[in-house]
């Protein structure tokens, strides 16, 4: 990553002056409604860099220079790939819609069209704003941005001079879901530093991770433990005695396709359909799951892993994948065998699968901490945390404002939550 910490001079330039990227060498614009990510102008920097916001549709036209960044990314995140973000910016409501500021390369004549970083953002609601965060709706469980590894300390340059100059009264900007050890995170507070910008971190918390080595499979089995690995056994015997028990996991296009209606339906049945938060509750949810299954599985990015007893769905696990890293992003059960912990078993062999999977060197569960389920099963855990970065030019007791308001508002929302489930435990 680019170390430097010296001053940088910001150009404002104007549009006009700066050659688009051709439409003819463009990808195809989706349709759908236009988003309100309307605000023109690049800041360019002395090294040779420019930030834009893009609108969804505008960032889809630059798909495949996406994708090559992603690939050499400093840090991989498969949320803020194109075939993921722009399936769920297309398709979930307009008002969660991001801001894309896209930080790419300037030539003679103009903007190459070949991003070093994509920083996704939440549009910016209210008069008075003051705060500001990286996309992350709940289908997204991790914000970490794209960025080149040798342009870090000059994309997140380049981020707070807009953030300033577009939000006069923005004090900072709030990065969720970050690993504390990541590339992102460590870039993050190597460049606070440097600049003199003041942080301030959040919801310090830990989440179960497999990682992938020798020793894997040996630590997972001690992890689980003999009792444990004995009485699954046991239930995989039970299910066999009413069919035939069969692990499958969906790749191709079509296959993916038809295990993903499979998911919808399962989880729809279950607890979640109930409450009216599955993802079939909600045309647009529903949509957008179909829209990322189908982009993704044609570049071998997805797998739809099912536990089936004589032909029904027991459990049925997604996990996707970015370069050597894999994410365990939803699963569902069928809760007329929940006697049987077809979750788990279904985790169990999906563990054993990714394991086995040369390709595969790190997986992340997305799960809440202390989850009663995967945390009994992969033995590893990282660190994450929400970080919250002073915009440039502010002064110290505006961002401490800010981070004080912040902070009680986090805590107000965790009270209200453990309210709420102690109320509903009692009413049952």
């Amino acid at each position: 990553m680019t170390a430097d910490s010296g001053t940088r001079a910001f150009t404002i330039i104007n549009p006009a002056s700066v050659r688009r990227i051709s439409e003819a060498s463009a990808a195809p614009i989706v349709s759908g409604a236009a988003s309100n990510a309307s605000r023109t102008g690049w800041i360019a920097s002395a090294g040779g860099l420019a930030i834009e916001c893009l609108s969804w549709e505008e960032a889809a036209r630059r798909t495949e220079a996406w994708r090559t960044l992603a690939a050499q990314a400093l840090e991989a995140n498969i949320f803020n790939e194109p075939d993921f973000a722009l399936s769920a910016a297309q398709h979930l409501p307009q008002a969660i819609r991001p801001m894309f500021l896209f930080v790419s390369q300037i030539e003679t004549g103009g903007i190459s069209g070949l991003p070093v970083a994509i920083f996704a953002l939440e549009q910016p609601r209210g008069t008075g704003i003051f705060i500001d965060r990286l996309w992350c709706p709940p289908e997204m469980p991790v914000a970490t941005p794209l960025i080149h590894p040798e342009y870090g300390f000059a994309a997140l340059d380049l981020l707070q001079e807009w953030l300033a100059r577009e939000f006069p009264l923005m004090n900072g900007v709030v990065l969720t879901g970050l690993p504390v050890s990541g590339p992102f995170a460590v870039l993050v507070q190597s460049h606070s530093q440097a600049r003199n910008l003041q942080t301030c971190q959040f919801d310090l918390r830990s989440r179960a991770v497999l990682s992938v080595g020798p020793d894997s499979e040996k630590r997972v089995t001690e992890w689980i433990g003999r009792k444990r690995t004995k009485e699954m056994r046991r239930l995989s015997r039970r299910l066999s005695e009413k069919g035939a028990l069969e692990f499958a996991s969906a790749r191709s296009r079509a296959d993916a396709k038809s295990a993903a209606e499979q998911f919808l339906a399962l989880e729809a049945r279950g607890w979640k359909g109930r409450n009216q938060t599955a993802l079939l509750s909600d045309p647009s949810l529903s949509t957008f799951l179909r829209t990322m299954s189908r982009r993704l599985s044609s570049r071998d990015s997805i797998e739809i892993d099912t536990l089936s007893v004589g032909g029904e769905a027991l459990a049925i696990g997604i996990v996707l994948r970015s370069g050597d890293e894999a994410f365990f992003w939803k699963t569902a059960y069928n809760e007329d065998f929940a006697q049987y912990s077809p979750g788990v078993l279904l985790t169990l062999r999906m563990t054993a699968r990714l394991l086995n999977d040369p390709a595969v060197r790190f997986v992340n569960s997305y799960a809440i901490p202390n989850h009663p389920m995967i945390d009994r099963i992969w033995p590893d855990r990282i660190g994450m945390m929400d970080l919250m970065i002073a915009i440039r030019g502010r002064s110290e007791s505006r961002y401490v404002a800010t981070a004080t308001v912040e902070g009680t508002r986090r805590k107000v929302r965790a009270l209200a939550k453990r309210a709420y489930h102690s109320f509903k435990r009692q009413a049952a």
